[in-house]
């Protein structure tokens, strides 16, 4: 979902399922990240199912978060659906500001920051369980 949520000024952030089950949230250009917004983010993330996944999370050059912002993040509804989370940063701030969150927050779920997307991808992947491989088009034997 994009656009500004309904009484709200600030943006919400895109929230999809990608086909290899990876949850992808992108924040808008220029975002400064409240709990409010990630409330919103994490009710989107519900609606994709009950099933926890790894998550990938960049934004558009980010400008800060709100303090709060890690209690949301730890909360037992977001550990529920997380199995890792994949912080992707492109700018300076954004990497600095990367690893203020992961050094002053602890978290329920492995986390880990990236400049390279698909690096981030691939580190992601490797908590998505096997698919059988008769589910995956092959021949059962």
């Amino acid at each position: 979902m994009s656009g500004a949520a309904a009484g709200t000024a600030e943006p919400d952030a895109a929230v999809t399922l990608e086909p290899d089950g990876i949850v992808h949230i992108e924040y808008p250009l220029h975002a400064h990240v409240t709990a409010a917004m990630v409330r919103r983010v994490l009710a989107n993330h519900q609606a994709l199912g009950d099933r926890a996944r790894p998550v990938l999370i960049s934004g558009q050059r980010l400008t800060g978060f709100d303090r709060e912002v890690h209690e949301v993040c730890n909360s037992p509804e977001v550990a529920r659906l997380t199995l890792a989370v994949a912080l992707v940063a492109k700018t300076v701030l954004e990497r600095y500001l990367m690893r203020l969150y992961l050094e002053f927050s602890s978290s329920p779920y492995p986390r880990r920051a990236f400049n390279d997307e698909d690096e981030a991808r691939a580190w992601l992947r490797g908590f998505l369980a096997p698919v059988p491989e008769a589910a995956a088009g092959g021949v059962a034997g």
